[in-house]
């Protein structure tokens, strides 16, 4: 967990900083991509540690939504409850594949 919320904290940072660019320097479809690659990313490291005999998928979409939400991003469908169909693009991400995952957020914002 320590290292999880370590290399977050850094995602984050470098997230702060993109963010922060003007518009003339990373145009907002780049901004918002490039949030999307580090929730992904904050999703597949925490489902790979799995910390919880129980809630795992709800505290993992949880972090999802937090990242996106730091940044005024606001998914109109995928619910916290109900398990989204991304098994099988997590298998994908893990075998260097993250694109479809990528877009599966993307296609939920």
């Amino acid at each position: 967990m320590e290292d999880l919320a370590s290399e977050t904290r850094k995602d984050l940072r470098l997230l702060d900083a993109v963010n922060d660019l003007p518009a003339s320097h990373c145009k907002p479809n780049e901004k918002l991509a490039s949030i999307v690659v580090i929730a992904c990313r904050v999703l597949e490291r925490f489902l790979t540690i799995h910390p919880y005999a129980n809630g795992n998928g709800h505290m993992g979409r949880l972090m999802v939504w937090a990242v996106l939400w730091r940044y005024d991003y606001w998914f109109r469908r995928w619910p916290l409850n109900d398990r989204p169909a991304y098994s099988d693009l997590l298998s994908l991400y893990r075998d260097g594949q993250p694109a479809p995952l990528e877009q599966f957020v993307l296609s939920c914002l």
